[in-house]
């Protein structure tokens, strides 16, 4: 019951930050779009997107064996943390070198250089953070490293509002107010992880794992994140070399409202998570029936809001937004469609990555199903609808991809319908 407490505590406590931190980032958003114009602000989102495909690319498959090893044997990080930080090093300089050059080779302009060369650079910074997190997390010291998570958005806030105000060029200056936030991050958790392992000592000699054995025990996760970020991202770049860069920032400002209120309700599936893999170590219907239900649930309410939205899409617009991001109300009309189905879908897609034997790999499978068929969308549909075709390929693929994790979590259920584990008598 204590270890049950810690692990809920622990997902309601980052569920709450990411709410925080989403609002702060949205305020953030908000301020850089009535300052900025929409050429600015559309190589600003190129930039912001580069950040989270790279960071989406180097750090999930790491994440996890950190979180999963250094949770059995808190000593684990000791010997194996300076071979997870070599291959990130290596993978970050591969993602941000590819991202780079994808995204400057139209215009190697000087300002477009140096704010997405920030943005590059960034990726670096963010993904050792994560990997601390995960070290943080698994010695149940999360809610430190999530505080200081806030107060680093605050700080983006603040002086992200004075460079750009005051800086000559404001695009670089809200830029490099992202790259200080995870610079500060970064001292800030290296000098606490250092601080933590100076009182625990190793218990005996370990060899490390070559680098070799470590990636390929988590390839198929790392290459499923992979995939889902750049299917979940690949639009805007895309936007980027076949429409004007304006168009990013009115898909962006749709893109940026409605992924705010998926993390306010997709934050339950995270406090849920603990429950769900323990569901499926014990019994797969039971756990396809308790997802299921979760996400018809939340389908409802996403299903309300996207009704809503149609209804009431221009006055936020017009409230949150100055008037030339107007264009952008029918975009917000169309990934509203995405609430109910990304509220369901996110239910299959957590079943199947808590479901070792089979699922990981129906997810990649998955994903990379979702990038090929986003890619091709948005190859035909950006060219003659602009914002808008990325917006409808958005809700296309994503009803496509949710549709195969619920096929493909029943088919798991069904070749699998035994109970793994007998339940204890009370």
């Amino acid at each position: 019951m204590k270890e049950l407490l810690r692990v809920l505590s622990n997902s309601a406590f980052l569920a709450g930050q990411k709410i925080a931190n989403g609002a702060l980032q949205f305020l953030f958003y908000l301020f850089l779009v009535n300052t900025l114009t929409s050429e600015e602000m559309g190589l600003f989102e190129l930039g912001r997107a580069c950040l989270e495909i790279g960071a989406g690319v180097a750090v999930p498959g790491l994440a996890m064996i950190v979180l999963r090893e250094n949770s059995r044997r808190k000593e684990w990080w000791l010997v194996q943390g300076p071979v997870v930080m070599a291959l990130l090093d290596k993978i970050v300089l591969a993602a941000a070198s590819l991202l780079f050059l994808a995204v400057i080779f139209e215009s190697p302009a000087p300002i477009r250089f140096v704010v997405l060369g920030l943005f590059c650079f960034a990726i670096y910074f963010q993904s050792t953070c994560s990997i601390y997190e995960s070290v943080f997390l698994s010695l149940s010291r999360v809610q430190w490293a999530m505080s200081v998570n806030v107060v680093g958005n605050l700080m983006v806030l603040g002086l992200g509002v004075i460079l750009v105000l005051y800086l000559p060029c404001p695009l670089a200056g809200a830029s490099l107010a992202l790259l200080l936030r995870w610079v500060l991050n970064h001292m800030l958790y290296t000098r606490r992880i250092r601080w933590i392992y100076a009182a625990i000592p190793p218990r005996g000699p370990a060899v490390p794992l070559p680098l070799a054995a470590l990636a390929r025990d988590f390839w198929p996760l790392t290459l499923g994140s992979i995939f889902f970020i750049l299917y979940a991202r690949v639009d805007t770049i895309m936007l980027e070399w076949l429409g004007p860069v304006s168009s990013i920032a009115y898909y962006s400002s749709a893109f940026r409202l409605i992924g705010l209120v998926s993390m306010i309700f997709l934050s339950i599936y995270q406090a849920l998570a603990p429950s769900i893999s323990r569901k499926i170590s014990r019994s797969l219907p039971a756990a396809f029936g308790f997802v299921g239900a979760i996400g018809l649930a939340l389908g409802v309410v996403g299903l309300g809001l996207a009704l809503g939205l149609q209804v009431q899409s221009g006055r936020i617009m017009a409230w949150l937004y100055p008037e030339s991001y107007q264009p952008a109300t029918q975009a917000l009309q169309v990934m509203a469609w995405t609430l109910p189905i990304t509220f369901l879908g996110n239910a299959f897609g957590y079943f199947l990555v808590n479901e070792e034997k089979q699922g990981i790999w129906h997810y990649m499978g998955i994903n990379l199903a979702g990038l090929i068929i986003n890619i091709t969308g948005n190859a035909i549909l950006i060219p003659q609808y602009g914002f808008l075709g990325a917006a409808g390929m958005t809700v296309a693929t994503d009803g496509l991809t949710t549709l195969a994790m619920i096929l493909s979590a029943l088919w798991i259920t069904i070749q699998d319908p035994a109970v793994r584990i007998a339940p204890q008598n009370k």
